[in-house]
């Protein structure tokens, strides 16, 4: 599980909460408390594009990549890894 927590702006304040299942691969992106996404992501990226503000606009660009390590050998390992990269303009 990756979770992150985050606000934008100076005058006009936002909360933005981020949540993304390695298991299920469950996306969610709730915005000042209010769910914006609640989406799956199965593959290996997927890029969320919000617009938030009034006065103080900002373009959050939300990139959630999954990486898949296989190993096939006398014991087979599964390795999993998620990032979530969060970019405010």
């Amino acid at each position: 599980m990756v979770e992150g927590r985050f606000y934008v702006g100076k005058e006009e304040k936002h909360e933005v909460y981020v949540f993304y299942s390695l298991w299920t691969g469950k996306l969610r992106v709730d915005i000042d408390g209010k769910r914006v996404s609640d989406t799956w992501h199965l593959g290996i990226t997927k890029i969320l594009n919000f617009t938030v503000g009034e006065k103080e606009v900002h373009e959050l660009l939300i990139k959630s990549v999954v990486f898949l390590f296989l190993k096939l050998s006398s014991m087979s390992m599964v390795s999993l890894r998620a990032e979530l990269e969060i970019y405010n303009q």
